[in-house]
Parts: structure tokens; sequence; C-alpha cells
């Protein structure tokens, strides 16, 4: 169960070239008779830029609110409010909505209302935008490079000195995690005979078929469902593992075509995810198959799981939830490790619902 939508907020530093028309909407030529055409180099623009996201990032394609203001460097006061809507998808963005320029003193002095359209490929902390802007007087082009301050220093200074903090923990999790031998068909592991005692629970014996820590699954199911078989998120995730009807069916559950999403049937008969052990043996599959594809990296994996797996490289996004999540994941799974009293009064929970 995570929100699913979000506030962010960003501040960076744009460098932009504006290629303009100066012309009344009904004499679009001077007295020359020829459009006069105006470029500007703006080398350092300041901007603070909100976003209200109205969807999960597990979701896939991401609606933005977006409101922004441009401050910028070379000329006194002249202020831009950007207010307008965008949509996109692995770092592609396509935006409209409408500019108000105040107490200007460059090409456009008077302060008026402008219509605006554009498109965004963004990566890690830069960006470049295009853009076009309209109204009543003139129209422009713009091109611009953005780089977030705030990303780059989250990314170069405060996750590179966590990393540095926990890289003796990480050693510590990397000796007692074995990664399986893949099938090179469809990428799942093979199973080694392993040793369990008569005792063991139905969890333990799910987390040793897949290889997973039982530990470092029942973190994940915690975080997930709160161990609640027949929870659902706000984007239709069912079950312990807060499977996806799509991935679900990837993973060999049984799943109906919904017309709606979001109330599935509540039957195990009918919608295998609300089956807990079916479920739960699905997302520790799903689980594995995270830890294969980063190498037996934790946290990554968690990342992959949350976000999915096309919005994770070589390190956590920059998502907020999903920094969270990770956190909050493997901060439980160190619980566990240290508090076994803990550890088995969850254990039976988790194994309660499997009955």
């Amino acid at each position: 169960g995570s929100s699913r939508s979000r506030l962010g907020i960003r501040v960076g530093a744009r460098a932009r070239a504006v290629l303009a028309r100066k012309a009344t909407r009904h004499n679009r030529e001077n007295v020359d008779g020829k459009n006069e055409k105006l470029a500007v180099k703006e080398w350092l623009i300041l901007q603070i830029d909100t976003f209200w996201s109205m969807s999960e990032p597990k979701d896939g394609l991401q609606v933005h609110i977006r409101s922004g203001l441009d401050i910028r460097t070379n000329t006194a006061n002249d202020w831009q409010c950007r207010l307008g809507a965008e949509i996109g998808q692995y770092g592609l963005w396509l935006r409209s909505g409408f500019a108000l320029q105040l107490l200007g003193t460059s090409i456009t002095p008077q302060p008026r209302l402008s219509w605006r359209v554009g498109a965004s490929i963004e990566q890690f902390d830069t960006a470049l935008h295009y853009a076009y802007q309209y109204d009543d007087q003139d129209y422009r082009h713009y091109l611009s490079l953005n780089f977030a301050i705030g990303q780059f220093i989250h990314r170069n200074v405060i996750t590179k000195t966590e990393k540095s903090t926990k890289k003796s923990e990480f050693r510590t999790l990397s000796t007692d995690r074995v990664a399986p031998q893949n099938d090179k068909k469809n990428n799942e592991p093979t199973q080694k005979e392993v040793m369990l005692t008569p005792t063991s629970s139905r969890t333990e014996r799910i987390a040793t078929e897949f290889q997973i820590p039982v530990e470092y699954l029942m973190a994940l199911i915690k975080m997930e469902s709160s161990f609640q078989p027949s929870a659902i998120s706000k984007s239709g995730a069912v079950g312990l593992g807060q499977l996806m009807a799509p991935t679900a069916r990837d993973l060999g559950l049984k799943v109906p075509e919904y017309r709606d999403p979001l109330s599935p049937t509540i039957n195990p008969k009918v919608d295998e995810r609300f089956d807990a052990r079916r479920n739960l043996e699905a997302s520790a599959k799903y689980l594995r198959q995270m830890l294969n594809r980063y190498e037996g990296n934790y946290a990554l994996a968690l990342a992959a799981y949350n976000a999915g797996p096309g919005r994770v490289k070589h390190d956590i996004p920059l998502i907020r939830e999903t920094e969270r999540y990770v956190g909050k994941v493997l901060n439980t799974y160190y619980q566990y490790k240290a508090n076994p009293s803990l550890r088995n009064t969850d254990l039976n929970k988790l194994d309660q619902q499997l009955e």
C-alpha cells in the first residue's frame, strides 16, 4: 500500500537559447517588409519547480501537474511563472500550459499571459527541453539544457555518503545470499537441494525454494501488505506481495481480465492473487528474478520490485517513495536479523495466513 499521488520540489539552473519573432498578430511584418527575428542567449536561469504526481511510479505512464518560477540572471527583474500538465514515461515528457511574464526588461517587457507546449528528455539530474510559446504579440521557440542542483547533490554527495557508511553492511548481506544458476530461456532460478528440518515453516520452505533469506522475504511482505492476503492497493495491486494483474499472470497465477482492475473479485478460485500461498510463491519468484537481474543487490532488487525494473539501472531511482520503500524494507530486515523474537512472531503471523 503506497500512495498514488505525491508532491515534489526541484531547484535548478538552466542555460537557454531563445529564437523569437517580434510582431503583432494583425501585422506580422515590420516597415521593411520583413519579420524581425531575435536570438537571445540566456546563460543562467534560476528555476524553482513543484509538481503533483497523479500516479504511482510503478504504474508506468506518469501524469504531473507542474508549476514553476523562472528568474533570469542576465536581466533585471525578469520573472516568469508557469502552470501546466505533463505526461511521460522513461524520461520522455510532453507538456502544455500557460506562462505569465512579470516585470520583464527583456524582449517582452510588459506582463502578459502566453500559451506554451513542449517536450523534454530527462536523464538523472540533467534534461533537454524544447518549448513553443505564443501570445497575441509574438511567439518564441525555446531550447534549453536544465541542471537540477538538488538531484545532483543527492546523487553525488548524499547517496555516495550513505553508500560508504553502509558498505560493510552490504558486504555482510552478500555473504548470506547465493545467486542461483539461471535458466537461459526463461531466466528463472534452478532449485538446489536444500536441507529443511521437519519444523520448517511454510514461509521458510517457500523462501528456501527460491534461495531468499526468509527475513528478507518477510520484510518485503510486511511492507507491501502487513501480512494481509486480501489487501488491495489504490492502483489495483493485490495480496501479500501486492501483485499487479499483468505481473501475476507472467508469474503463472490465474487472474481474469477485469473491466475495472481496481475492483478485483475477492475469490482465490477466481483470482489466485487472493490465494495467500500462491501469492507468496509468486512474490518470492519475482523477487528472486530481481535479485538475479541486479546480481544479488538487495537494495536494487527492492527498488525494481517497487518502481518496476524499467526504472532501475545501476542505482536506486530518485523517486522519494521508492527510496523510502527500500529503506523501510531493509530496516525491517535488519530488525529481524537482530531480534529473533520479533522474527518468530511475524513468521507465525505470516504462516497463519498460509494455512
